[in-house]
């Protein structure tokens, strides 16, 4: 769930604040290895659900050419992103029939403050292609990540 708004600062300058808020659940379903007879792992089912909130600030430039508008634009946030609740995920071997010697991993129940900045460029022309190139570098305690992405569109 997000939303956003665009403000026009200057002759085809925006600023465009935006809010998301995104919840997922994750739900392993439990297997059974097979051809090492009693050494087969059988692991559970397990699942766990988070939430995570990101608060952006996006400034865009728009650049009008003949038939082809080109938007560059820079953007710095917040993100927030908390566990709800942790996986408890237990296995054994199945020739092992005690319930004692079944052993269990429990995910961290952890949250994480993160800052964004990054950059991105859409380039849209009159007859239907549309092309968006992203990077985004996202950094908090203990914790950095460089995300890219690409997309190209062509309507015939």
């Amino acid at each position: 769930l997000g939303g956003g708004l665009d403000f026009l600062m200057a002759d085809d300058f925006y600023f465009q604040p935006t809010l998301d808020v995104d919840y997922t659940y994750v739900w392993h379903d439990g297997f059974k290895e097979r051809g090492a007879d009693s050494l087969n792992l059988i692991v559970d089912t397990s699942n766990f659900s988070r939430v995570k909130g990101v608060a952006l600030l996006n400034f865009i430039k728009d650049i009008k050419l003949t038939n082809l508008c080109i938007s560059p634009a820079l953007k710095a946030g917040y993100a927030y992103e908390d566990e709800l609740s942790t996986a408890k995920i237990t296995s054994r071997l199945e020739g092992v029939s005690c319930t004692q010697n079944k052993f269990t991993i429990q995910t961290f129940h952890k949250n994480h403050s993160k800052g964004i900045v990054g950059a991105n460029i859409t380039g849209t022309q009159t007859d239907g292609f549309t092309f968006y190139v992203n990077y985004q570098f996202e950094f908090g305690h203990k914790f950095h990540q460089h995300l890219g992405s690409a997309r190209f569109e062509w309507n015939f």
